[in-house]
């Protein structure tokens, strides 16, 4: 596993709320929800509910690890890196508190801990989790192609 925290300890600046203000779609909204319920999402999960190409997937969840709302970590598979994993950072763990009308402070203070959210990629549940975040994902992407498909649940 390779983590990319090392540069995570600065402190959130004002200018860094504007860029996540001014930055944000509704599409990263929707991302950032899914991480918090789902715990984790891979860049081919993110590629196939929400973009039409994985270089785009790729693209916006740099932007959003760049804005620290995620973290992202890749599991080593026979000897090789995989491809990322993502997980909320505290940031974007505001971000679904606030989204979610409750008190933002409180929420993230006694429920989200972005150590305990990348303890997952050291985990022997973490191909479990993404298997299980798999059977998900293809619901929706079903729905996504399908205009007669619904995901109500």
């Amino acid at each position: 596993m390779t983590a990319s925290s090392s540069h995570r300890r600065r402190r959130i600046t004002d200018r860094l709320f504007f860029d996540v203000a001014s930055s944000l779609t509704d599409p990263d909204r929707h991302i950032l929800r899914l991480l918090r319920w789902h715990r984790l999402l891979t860049t081919s999960q993110i590629h196939v509910m929400f973009f039409s190409d994985r270089n785009s997937a790729q693209h916006r969840m740099t932007r959003l690890h760049e804005l620290r709302l995620v973290e992202r970590f890749r599991s080593l598979r026979a000897g090789r890196e995989g491809e990322y994993h993502y997980v909320l950072d505290v940031l974007g763990a505001y971000v679904v508190a606030a989204m979610a009308n409750k008190d933002p402070d409180r929420e993230v203070k006694m429920r989200w801990r972005t150590d305990w959210a990348m303890s997952i990629a050291t985990s022997q549940r973490l191909a479990h989790t993404v298997g299980a975040n798999d059977v998900f994902v293809r619901l929706v992407a079903a729905a996504r192609t399908d205009p007669d498909a619904e995901l109500a649940t």
